[in-house]
């Protein structure tokens, strides 16, 4: 689990690869996708003001 406190520039980015490395580690080569485990990952976010 991890917490950001502020918005900056490439946390869209870091939060995307943080998950798709869980993904790629989540099933040793040659074992079934089936045996993937599920992820949830909660992003809150504040709007940049235009």
């Amino acid at each position: 689990m991890e917490l950001d406190t502020q918005q900056y520039d490439g946390l869209n980015r870091r939060n995307a690869g943080y998950i798709f490395t869980r993904y790629s580690n989540g099933v040793p080569v040659s074992e079934s996708y089936n045996k993937m485990p599920h992820y949830i990952q909660i992003n809150l976010t504040k709007a940049k003001k235009a």
